[in-house]
């Protein structure tokens, strides 16, 4: 587990929020700031890789829209920089469970999705941290909305 989720308990952490459209990261950061994590907005590319690289964050909570390869090549980047990046995938495309266990993705979350539902599975996986960084690999948890 990394300070910031230690010193700020398993409940709440530090996240790095990256979405094109300014107005869903609002309303996520937002919604995730009132249930207590700490937020760093990003839009896509070069400002999330800086961002990210740039700070101490215990998951990516990022995007990857109707196109998904510019998605794809940011987690790439962002694995660059840390290989161990935890990532929570936010989607309205249904067709990305392959591609997301093959890219290590710890969940992906359908959009539109229930807020608290979102809020239950990141503090699931800060929660679990500690023992998959001792026991990495496994598929990701993944939260429909229908």
């Amino acid at each position: 587990m990394t300070a910031s989720a230690t010193s700020m308990g398993a409940a709440r952490g530090q996240l790095l929020l990256v979405d094109a459209d300014a107005a869903v990261r609002d309303a996520l950061r937002a919604a995730l700031e009132s249930e207590g994590f700490a937020v760093c907005p990003a839009g896509l590319g070069a400002s999330a890789v800086h961002r990210y690289a740039a700070g101490l964050f215990d998951l990516v909570l990022m995007d990857i829209g109707a196109s998904a390869a510019p998605g794809w090549e940011l987690l790439r980047q962002l694995r660059g920089v840390n290989p161990k990046v935890g990532v929570v995938v936010l989607t309205v495309r249904t067709d990305l469970r392959a591609a997301a266990t093959a890219a290590g993705v710890l969940a992906v979350c359908e959009k539109p999705m229930a807020v608290a539902s979102l809020v239950d599975v990141l503090r699931r996986l800060l929660a679990e941290s500690e023992s998959r960084a001792d026991h990495p690999g496994g598929p990701p948890v993944y939260l429909a909305t229908g």
